[in-house]
């Protein structure tokens, strides 16, 4: 509240109103739409990325949906919070790893190339272990099981050592019985 000098008349400033839809209590309204703030907490995200988020998801639902309230703030509707999810996958430590070369190596060929896989990712932790299958006397693939910190320089090892081939990678589902296949050539 302000006073003006000139004529003594109080000057209102009005206060910023928060539109509630009717059949709607306050406290109602309130548990319906989250913040910002709150939507980085349930999902583990920054507060930036809720936002870049909700420009995106604004122009598809409309302001029923997401809005801002009166005093400036983004309120999203627990309808669209599952557009709010973090879409980047994050892979176990240890992950199954098929390698298809698109030749036929021999087996000393085969193990002296893996060595130099080894050799070449310069990462401390990483472990590699492998299984060469055969079809019909030749080499189809290595089954392997991979546990690595460093992914990328895995991968161009690999593909620098078998320039030509395939790989594919998977979660392990039951890593004990996966552990016992790709040892028991070792056995």
């Amino acid at each position: 509240m302000t006073k003006n000098k000139t004529n003594n008349e109080i000057n209102f400033k009005p206060k910023k109103c928060v539109a509630i839809p009717i059949g709607y209590e306050e406290g109602e309204y309130d548990s319906l739409y989250l913040t910002v703030k709150q939507i980085s907490e349930l999902t583990n995200q920054s507060t930036r990325n809720v936002r870049r988020i909700i420009f995106d998801v604004l122009e598809e639902e409309g302001p029923a949906a997401i809005h801002k309230d009166g005093n400036l703030k983004w309120r999203v509707h627990e309808v669209v919070l599952h557009r709010f999810s973090p879409t980047r996958k994050k892979w176990a430590k240890r992950y199954r790893l098929t390698i298809h070369p698109h030749y036929n190596y021999p087996e000393s060929e085969i193990r002296r190339r893996m060595k130099f896989i080894l050799d070449n990712t310069q990462d401390d932790k990483l472990e590699i272990n492998y299984s060469i299958d055969r079809m019909y006397g030749i080499i189809s693939h290595l089954d392997c099981f991979v546990k690595c910190n460093s992914k990328k320089k895995l991968f161009e090892s690999i593909h620098e050592v078998f320039p030509t081939s395939t790989c594919i990678r998977n979660d392990i589902y039951d890593f004990k019985d996966w552990s016992s296949y790709i040892t028991l050539d070792n056995a």
